[in-house]
């Protein structure tokens, strides 16, 4: 018996039906069945190969293998883990052979064979975009994938539907083909598609960590892009029985830009605090109305030119669902505070994601207006939260779709936010027809392997602008909305005002006034404690 057992498998249940340019990463699992107490190491070796049609009479090329289970030739093709089919291969079935050897190149297990379907040509990318250019972009008008030059830079925002929602059963796709619908095809698929954009800043949401760490950061590493990511806070178990989340991921071009400093925004961090400031009794609806576990990534970059002039980019994906408007405005808000402190810099500040929100609605509302009116707000805030958050802000954003013919025929989540008086629109990719999309119209096809649309814009900073973002950045324009870490404090810093017993923890507890050190702020205490170490369970709330 051999020491080593070798399974060899897709990811997707689906039988594969390889595509030219959709690369092939079978999954490989060796279970060892030795007496050694250690395992010894092994390596496995994979060989590709390719069908040979019509092959008449035997070769003894060294390149020409027989199948032995069947009458068939094949012509090696490659020999690393993976292998991305080309037209050569077009009608032809793919083999790949694999087994475990030792560190000395014995053979230790059996040999492992796989055989796919015929390679398929490749499916249509798609179709090109046109550039609807504004009166300062039409110099580029007829050149929908020119790079952006002179101060100009192209920004992306797509929402790539993560791989664990596909089957998840939180939408069905049953009218898409299933091949079509497997990460190993929409992979693929949607790098062509944010490549052939040519965007200088790709804001993308619904990112999978495993996704970002094994596909997306070194793919698009390859094509100069540097990148950050944040995930949400709450993992899903995916098809494979892995913990994975999803995220915010940013990339920028490094030959264009350069990170100067990064902030990560956690909405049930802050949501904790406004949660404290409520009612006891409504606590409990609160956590599970506000604690949605979204995120928004904060980059700010500087151009590398003569200029030296810097951007703020924020990029963020709301929660989504029927019924809680008032939580998405919580969010949205919470988001603007701190980038209202980036703004008060000179620093054009971007707001780009999947905002979950229709136009008209109260968040749409509120990024274009920098404000709601309480009526409408107050309807649907079953909770007061209103009643906490500052509804305005004066940083005179607007889509940079607005104003565009068919930007938003039907409804949008999606949207890129900048600020009129900083920037300026050259153009922006048109949105697809809906006929276009195919005759079911439905999201994702074979040809969008999304169910969102990326937005593309062409932006340009403002001359007045160009020079200016000297200014030292904040260490983190969200601290004060969030919990406090890692301060001591004696209990005689605390002036005592009265007692009660908190029946959500049945902890005796004290209020107490922070003394000089911090006016007009309350932390609870345990009566027990002697000190207190502020951190991530002790809450400070400051009316």
């Amino acid at each position: 018996m051999d020491p080593w057992h070798l399974e060899i498998g897709f990811t997707s249940s689906v039988n594969p039906f390889p595509e030219v340019g959709v690369k092939l990463t079978p999954n490989s699992v060796v279970y060892y069945a030795g007496t050694n107490i250690s395992p010894p190491d092994c390596k496995i070796m994979f060989t590709w190969s390719r069908e040979i049609k019509g092959f008449i009479g035997m070769a003894s090329s060294a390149a020409t293998q027989l199948h032995l289970d069947q009458p068939k030739f094949w012509t090696v093709v490659g020999s690393s883990p993976s292998y991305v089919p080309t037209n050569d291969d077009v009608g032809h079935c793919l083999r790949l052979v694999s087994y475990a050897v030792n560190s000395y190149g014995v053979k230790m297990s059996s040999t492992f064979i796989l055989v796919t379907s015929p390679v398929r040509p490749l499916t249509l990318s798609p179709s090109s975009r046109r550039i609807i250019p504004t009166i300062s972009g039409l110099k580029r008008l007829g050149k929908p994938h020119s790079v952006v030059k002179n101060g100009g830079f192209r920004v992306l925002s797509y929402n790539l539907l993560a791989d664990i929602y596909v089957n998840s059963g939180r939408d069905s796709y049953s009218y898409c083909p299933r091949d079509k619908v497997t990460w190993e095809y929409r992979s693929q698929n949607l790098l062509r598609e944010i490549l052939s954009y040519e965007a200088d800043i790709l804001c993308l949401q619904e990112v999978q960590s495993d996704h970002y760490k094994d596909f997306f950061e070194p793919e698009l590493a390859r094509f100069g892009y540097l990148s950050i990511y944040k995930g949400k806070t709450k993992e899903l178990s995916d098809s494979k029985a892995k913990y994975v989340t999803d995220g915010c991921a940013t990339f920028f071009r490094r030959d264009k830009f350069k990170l100067v400093k990064t902030y990560e925004v956690e909405y049930d961090r802050i949501a904790e605090l406004m949660i404290s400031r409520l009612k006891y009794e409504q606590r409990g609806l609160a956590r599970s109305r506000l604690m949605k576990d979204n995120i928004a990534t904060v980059a700010i970059l500087e151009e590398i030119n003569n200029f030296h002039s810097r951007i703020c980019v924020a990029n963020t994906h709301l929660t989504g669902g029927k019924g809680v408007s008032d939580v998405r405005l919580f969010q949205v808000v919470n988001l603007i505070k701190g980038l209202k402190r980036i703004d008060s810099l000179g620093i054009p500040v971007l707001v780009c994601g999947d905002m979950n929100s229709a136009p008209g609605s109260d968040t749409h509302t509120y990024l274009l207006e920098g404000k709601v009116g309480y009526y409408r707000q107050e309807k649907k805030d079953v909770l007061g939260i209103s009643r906490h958050l500052k509804l305005n802000h004066s940083m005179n954003l607007t889509s940079a779709y607005s104003g565009t013919p068919n930007a938003h025929q039907h409804e949008t989540l999606d949207y890129i936010f900048y600020p009129q008086n900083k920037l300026k629109v050259d153009g922006v990719f048109e949105i697809p027809f809906y006929e276009s999309i195919g005759k079911k119209r439905l999201l994702p096809t074979p040809q969008w392997s999304s169910d969102h649309v990326a937005l593309v814009a062409d932006l340009r900073i403002k001359k007045a602008y160009r020079e200016q973002n000297c200014s030292e950045l904040p260490i983190d324009p969200w601290e004060q909305f969030k919990m406090v870490k890692n301060i001591e404090v004696p209990r005689q810093a605390f002036k005592k005002s009265k007692h009660w017993h908190d029946m959500y923890n049945g902890n005796e507890e004290s209020k107490f006034i922070f003394g000089n050190l911090m006016p007009k702020c309350v932390i609870t205490l345990p009566h027990q404690l002697t000190s207190i170490s502020i951190n991530q369970q002790l809450m400070i709330g400051c009316p």
